[in-house]
């Protein structure tokens, strides 16, 4: 089970080759629907679910607290549980894995870099989530010194890069 903000044009098309696997039962909770490519049709790959799209549009970003993923999450029982974020609902779906004793994933685009200036608390979230996550994916060489800084084992690191011709690397 991914967890997610919305369908992303650079990830949504891999999923699909993912979703394509005979191995893979993959599903997708999105928070809102597409919007950065509104013609993106989320639904054709995998198995796709929505939640109601609360969330709160900020200066550069926004922040989503829809506590009905606990509740989706709980209907669909997954396997795995990977996030792509640390938003409240995110965390919801990060503690809903814990709690339940389902592997959790951490997926980010994010990198040191990007992320030098978080505050303490963003910091201490980020800490305890990567001390009780099983895995880590990132889109960079930059999100595998992101983990490192954590105290991240190589072992557990792994790299899927951005890319909008998915099929060329198929």
């Amino acid at each position: 089970m991914i967890v997610t903000n919305a369908p992303a044009p650079y990830r949504v098309p891999g999923w699909g080759i993912i979703a394509e696997s005979e191995d893979i039962q993959l599903e997708v909770i999105y928070f809102a629907p597409p919007y950065i490519d509104t013609s993106l049709d989320a639904t054709a790959y995998g198995s796709s679910h929505f939640l109601n799209g609360h969330y709160q549009q900020m200066d550069r970003r926004f922040k989503i607290n829809d506590p009905a993923v606990w509740l989706m999450l709980n209907r669909l029982r997954p396997d795995v549980v990977i996030t792509m974020g640390y938003d409240p609902t995110h965390l919801y779906a990060f503690a809903w894995a814990v709690v339940h004793r389902v592997p959790h994933v951490v997926f980010t685009d994010g990198t040191a870099q990007s992320e030098k200036h978080l505050s303490s608390m963003h910091r201490l979230v980020r800490s305890i989530v990567f001390r009780l996550s099983c895995a880590f994916v990132g889109a960079c060489d930059g999100s595998r010194e992101l983990f490192r800084q954590y105290g991240v084992s190589d072992k557990q690191i792994h790299l899927s890069p951005l890319c909008t011709d998915n099929k060329r690397f198929y």
